[in-house]
Order: structure tokens, then sequence, then C-alpha cells
């Protein structure tokens, strides 16, 4: 598990994400839980609410599945390790 950046590596369609979302202009980014959405040429996160927030090429994303499939894993391992 680990941070993507979307101007190398860009989510499928309808993936429900980790987002850091880079402005030019601020410190610190923006974090949420969004939806990627992409249709033809733009790209957008969709938040719980249902707002747009146009992709910026400096996010960061992390898909929910491969984050809940990372703990299951460690999960199994520290359990494995308990019995042994």
């Amino acid at each position: 598990m680990h941070w993507k950046r979307l101007y190398i590596d860009s989510p499928v369609d309808g993936t429900i994400c980790i987002v850091g979302h880079f402005l030019p202009n601020r410190s610190k980014p923006s974090i949420g839980l969004w939806k990627y959405c992409e249709f033809g040429d733009n790209s957008y996160w969709r938040t719980s609410n249902g707002d747009k927030i146009y992709c910026l090429s400096t996010d960061h994303w992390c898909d929910v599945e491969d984050i809940i499939s990372a703990v299951e894993h460690r999960i199994m391992e520290e359990i494995k390790s308990e019995l042994s």
C-alpha cells in the first residue's frame, strides 16, 4: 500500500480513494474519501455530498480496497505469529 500520484497513475473510473488534493496556493492539501470519475478527457473526484473536485496532476491517492487488503494481510500475519 502506498500513495500514487495522479500524473503517473490514475485510478479506474468509479474507484473509491483516499485523496490528498494539492492546490498551488495552499500549504496543506484537502483530504477526503472520494470517488474517481472520468468523463472523456476530464476527470474529477466526487465527494460524499455530490460535489465535483476537478483532478490536478499533483493529487495523491490510494485505493480504499488496497488499504483494506493491506490491513487484512497484516492482521492475518499477526494472528499466525501468535498461534506459532
